[in-house]
């Protein structure tokens, strides 16, 4: 299990290479730039599910949703590089794909739920005792759900 620390803004703006926040926009038109270029020099089909991480150390590094799409990009790494160097871009050398699944939220299984004879009974002798008609009849509606204890 891995921890994190909390960082400084002032760290984190470093670590883009801005300590002026007025330039974080800057940085952040010019990295959406580069994701339209990789984009567009890969089948839509495969764009749709890559997205850029970062570049680092003259490495472009991308994010695919799934292990299939990562070994299709890897075969477009050539071209990747090669349409880069094209366009004057020198600081790509090499492309790291990354698999970061979408988050989907897990659907529970459903349970059948069972209201014993004895809750059953507990529900008939408080809607019994209740002065609003309209809650105790839904009180009696859910008891006869439930087992009865004269069966």
């Amino acid at each position: 299990m891995s921890t994190r620390t909390s960082r400084s803004i002032a760290k984190i703006l470093e670590q883009v290479g801005k300590s002026d926040p007025a330039g974080l926009p800057l940085e952040a038109r010019r990295l959406a730039g580069i994701e339209r270029q990789v984009q567009a020099c890969l089948p839509q089909e495969l764009a749709d599910h890559c997205h850029l991480a970062g570049i680092r150390g003259g490495c472009l590094r991308l994010v695919v949703d799934s292990p299939a799409w990562a070994a299709r990009l890897r075969f477009h790494e050539p071209r990747l590089i090669q349409n880069w160097v094209k366009q004057g871009g020198s600081e790509i050398r090499r492309v790291q794909v990354k698999v970061a699944p979408q988050q989907q939220p897990r659907a529970l299984p459903m349970r059948k739920l069972t209201l014993t004879a004895e809750n059953a009974q507990l529900l008939e002798q408080t809607a019994r005792c209740i002065d609003d008609p309209r809650l105790a009849q839904a009180l009696l509606r859910l008891a006869r759900r439930g087992a009865s204890p004269r069966r």
